[in-house]
């Protein structure tokens, strides 16, 4: 039982041991036999037991642990046999795959028939979706095939066409999936560049494999140090590579002032560096404000808890105390206190520009308090939803960080940063994710959403106390001194 134990300890589920041994579940042996079915059987709740199942899944990959592949089996009442439904490729084996036009496709049927895919297939059929991490792996798997079967070096390539049969193969074993998720080909009427889960793997892997074109003749080797090394040459290399890790690490480092400097836009520098997509992207973009403002490293962490306090506080104190007590009731506790920023600055003004007296306010765009409070972040109750808004939000003109959450208004179960239409950044907490998402927008010379400006930048001024002589609210100003005198009046006479 130690062993089933330590599994879900490592997992965050230690309180289910009990109920595990209780289900038949006593050793490591067993558990890797789990299905989802058998999962319903020890967790009766669907939320939970959809975050222990994508959780151990992800142990067992990470320790590269063999899973059964008979795993799918289950008994019925009277004891006869069911095997679930076991991941193939219907373009290889199904005749009426044939007759849509989608011809075999042989690296598939290896990967639906290992253990891999059979689990993915599985949690398909129990999500009635595919979640971002298995559209991505499943890309991966696919340019890797591709790439086995051309042996071209260099003049590796995938069609347009290529692309379009590889994503109406996945269509055919995946109907409730939106291929497009997968790959959406180059429009010329419209200039838009191609995207999609494999179009961004079939990138990833021809710059991590070198089979891209040097922007610069001098390909640095793999040893190279900070010491051998100078900024620009540091920057080609982290423009073209994703490993080995602690080498990109060194010269991300390296080419920090340079990098910051060229930054135009933060749609641009997202795809100027492949390690910014990867799952450990975030970690770079903190790497870069922890040491540009050290200072302001951990000042929101440590806190927010007792400023959203105080903010809500103030908002109840205010001639708009219904409003602000109805408004915010539903709300995630963490996530209160930037509503009620909203509620108040909604109708934020420019600064004086200059030519005008100092101090004069200027209207911009108006925007409704809903308008603000819901450019804030995207939430909803399940996965696919949520990408599907992440996707309508990245297709405006100007696109920027968004704050994505999974669960009901009070309770959130999932937690992301959606840097674009195909990456996430997943966080352990809604405290974590606003963090790493004004980190991220500071860095990128804040790239602020329009109609939410004026709250980031409350927040950027008075919670992590950067000043920028750019900064252009004075309803920021004016807020931040009726809450400071506020807290004088209420909180240090106490």
């Amino acid at each position: 039982m130690d062993n089933v134990k330590s599994v879900l300890q490592e997992i965050g589920f230690p309180e289910l041991v009990n109920d595990f041994k209780d289900a038949g579940y006593e050793n490591k042996d067993t558990l890797r036999a789990l299905t989802y079915e058998g999962l319903k059987e020890v967790i009766k709740k669907a939320g939970p037991r959809d975050l222990f199942w994508k959780r151990i899944q992800d142990f067992w990959t990470r320790t590269g642990t063999e899973i059964y592949s008979n795993a799918s089996q289950e008994q019925s009442d009277d004891g006869d046999e069911i095997i679930a439904p076991v991941f193939r490729c219907s373009c290889s084996s199904s005749k009426e795959a044939e007759d849509d036009g989608v011809p075999q496709e042989k690296s598939l049927v290896q990967f639906f028939d290992s253990a891999e895919g059979e689990m993915m297939k599985q949690v398909y059929e129990a999500k009635g979706y595919l979640p971002q991490k298995s559209r991505i792996k499943l890309a991966d798997y696919l340019v890797a095939k591709e790439y086995e079967k051309e042996r071209e070096g260099e003049d590796f390539k995938i069609t347009t066409e290529r692309f379009r049969h590889l994503r109406n193969v996945i269509k055919t074993e995946f109907p409730k999936v939106n291929e497009n998720l997968f790959f959406i080909p180059y429009e010329s009427s419209t200039r838009t560049a191609a995207s999609g889960h494999l179009y961004k793997a079939y990138n990833v892997f021809k710059a991590n494999m070198r089979l891209t074109k040097p922007k610069r003749k001098r390909i640095l080797p793999e040893n190279f140090t900070d010491a051998t090394s100078e900024p620009e040459e540091a920057l080609q290399y982290v423009r073209t590579h994703l490993n080995p890790v602690n080498t990109v690490r060194n010269f991300w480092k390296l080419c920090r002032q340079s990098r910051l400097e060229k930054i135009n836009c933060f749609e641009e520098y997202l795809e100027e560096y492949p390690i910014l997509s990867s799952a450990e992207g975030s970690q770079y973009f903190e790497e870069d404000f922890n040491a540009v403002y050290p200072d302001a490293s951990t000042k929101f962490l440590a806190s927010w808890s007792t400023l959203s306090v105080l903010i809500h506080d103030y908002g109840r104190s205010e001639k708009n105390k219904r409003q602000i007590m109805s408004a915010t009731k539903t709300f995630h506790a963490d996530l209160i206190g930037l509503v009620v920023l909203a509620f108040f600055l909604a109708g934020s003004s420019y600064e004086c520009t200059e030519g005008e007296p100092e101090g004069q306010k200027k209207s911009r765009k108006p925007f409704t308090r809903d308008d603000v409070i819901n450019a804030l972040y995207i939430q909803k109750l399940d996965n696919q939803t949520l990408v599907e808004c992440v996707h309508k939000h990245f297709s405006r003109r100007r696109k920027t960080p968004v704050l994505a959450f999974v669960g009901k208004k009070e309770k959130i179960v999932e937690c992301f940063v959606a840097v674009s239409r195909d990456v996430m950044y997943s966080t352990a907490s809604v405290v974590e994710a606003i963090d790493i998402f004004m980190k991220i927008s500071i860095i990128c010379k804040k790239a602020y959403n329009s109609a939410t400006a004026p709250v980031w930048t409350y927040f950027q001024k008075f919670v992590y106390e950067i000043n920028d002589p750019t900064d252009k609210f004075l309803s920021v100003l004016e807020l931040h001194d009726k809450i400071s005198a506020y807290k004088v009046q209420n909180y240090e006479n106490e």
